[in-house]
């Protein structure tokens, strides 16, 4: 749950990353900032604009059009016309996430701030996991189906200046690569304890220590994860020099980002590994934090539940089998998605309550 888009995302660092740096096969932003952590860009567009504070949700949701269009033009020098044919798809798409995707959004937080108020534990913590690893890819899969169809209508000239673009920064990749593995372990247990910070307040030295010790425990996978990266988008470039259909690339852009179908055996052990360290990393922090920390982090996991929810026309979250997930605690395999039973949510729209908050969602029983 810490990976950064544009704009760059610290508010939603730890609980949308934590789960990401499953090392989900998606590069990190700072480091790889190619157009495929760009398909997510629509797919994962409310979770890239929760930048630092609920108020930010419903302005960056409600500008996500204008946000992609100005990216995807400034990145793949687009004609006016590509950007005219391309809007209507654009909008379909937006309109589809906020209808279909942003009660699973809402939902995961949910859950999350239910954990965050209880305390963490080994059931909640595998649930947790495998429902943002399902809200990854099916905002992946949707993020596909929208960028082919712009991908496709690319010129040779545009095409060969995407291949340009990879290899610059292939060759930032391969130069971070080789400052060495203890630089990378630094970087990284000071990259979760700002995501942990970002979201529960100052850590005392005792738990920036165990965020240390995690961080540390990690697999160091980053120049497999490159290597991994520059061979998929060498095939992309091939693919689209060869005037491949929308449907080859939309498939071609799902098997990689949403659904991992020719990940290397190293890399599945990574994503494996990551996960193991990221449940650990809560399950060993969570004791650890102060009341106020404590409130601070349900509170913001609270605020951003109710705010996916009321960007939605009904609001609803979706209900997912987290019995079900959280039953197998030491699975770590990784779900197929399950088709959702909507959970209608009545919400009081910016109510505030005594104590100056917006008031809790008051969820009703699953169905209508």
């Amino acid at each position: 749950m810490v990976w950064c888009y544009p704009p760059r995302l610290s508010g939603a660092a730890l609980f949308l990353t934590a789960a990401a740096r499953l090392d989900s096969g998606v590069p990190r932003l700072k480091e790889n900032p190619g157009p495929f952590r760009r398909t997510a860009l629509l797919g994962l567009a409310i979770l890239l604009l929760v930048v630092a504070g609920c108020s930010r949700v419903t302005l960056g949701y409600n500008a996500a059009d204008f946000l992609i269009e100005r990216y995807a033009d400034n990145y793949l020098a687009l004609s006016s016309d590509q950007m005219s044919a391309w809007e209507p798809k654009l909008e379909a798409g937006l309109a589809r996430h906020r209808r279909d995707e942003l009660p699973y959004i809402a939902a995961f937080f949910d859950l999350g701030f239910k954990g965050a108020r209880r305390g963490f534990e080994k059931t909640t913590v595998n649930c947790l996991l495998n429902e943002f690893e399902e809200v990854y890819r099916r905002n992946a899969r949707l993020a596909a189906a929208v960028t082919a169809p712009l991908l496709t209508e690319l010129s040779q000239r545009q095409i060969r200046g995407l291949a340009e673009k990879f290899r610059k920064e292939q060759a930032g990749d391969v130069k971070d690569d080789r400052k060495g593995k203890a630089r990378r372990e630094r970087k990284r247990a000071e990259h979760y304890i700002k995501s942990v910070e970002s979201w529960v307040g100052p850590l005392s030295q005792a738990q920036r220590q165990i965020v240390g010790k995690v961080a540390a425990s990690m697999p160091d996978a980053g120049p497999a994860w490159n290597a991994y990266k520059e061979g998929k988008r060498r095939a992309l470039i091939r693919l689209l020099s060869q005037g491949a259909s929308e449907a080859r690339i939309r498939q071609f852009l799902t098997d990689w980002l949403a659904d991992f179908r020719d990940l290397p055996p190293r890399l599945q052990e990574a994503r494996i590994g990551m996960r193991k360290s990221i449940a650990a990393l809560f399950l060993r922090l969570d004791p650890s934090f102060s009341p106020k920390q404590r409130s601070r982090f349900a509170g913001r996991l609270r605020d951003l539940r109710d705010d996916f929810l009321n960007l939605q026309k009904h609001p609803r979250m979706a209900s997912r089998p987290c019995g079900r997930a959280a039953a197998d605690a030491r699975s770590t395999t990784l779900r197929p998605p399950t088709p959702p039973a909507a959970v209608h949510c009545p919400v009081r729209m910016g109510a505030v309550s005594p104590h100056g908050r917006r008031g809790d969602v008051l969820t009703a029983p699953p169905g209508r």
